[in-house]
């Protein structure tokens, strides 16, 4: 016999750190399928999947620490910038990112 999973609605009221991460971790965690679908992020899944983990073995993973530092440390970013990040990937966008700030702040320009 097969279990049943038991469905839990989770309100989460906006304005929250909490509903902020759950935006973030849509935009952030998208990708653009094979046949060109662009897919959100799957928070459901990964809150349940860290939750899971933590209730086994008492800790955190790596991969949700990473992700919650990556969440802190993040800067909202326009539909543009997101856009140009799944395309170039995350160390080439990087790379144009801090390309882009030192411009704007004209560190990289010669005096």
């Amino acid at each position: 016999m097969v279990a049943k999973p038991l469905l839990v609605q989770l309100k989460v009221k906006e304005g929250t750190k909490f509903y902020e991460f759950l935006e973030w971790y849509e935009k952030a965690k998208s990708s653009v399928s094979d046949t060109g679908r662009n897919r959100k992020g799957n928070y459901k899944k990964f809150i349940t999947e860290e939750f899971e983990s933590m209730c086994l073995s008492g800790k955190p993973t790596r991969e949700f620490l990473e992700t919650i530092s990556e969440f802190k440390n993040s800067i909202p970013l326009s539909d543009e910038m997101l856009a140009m990040k799944k395309v170039l990937g995350d160390t080439e966008f990087e790379k144009v990112y801090k390309k882009m700030l030192e411009a704007k702040s004209g560190a990289s320009v010669p005096a």
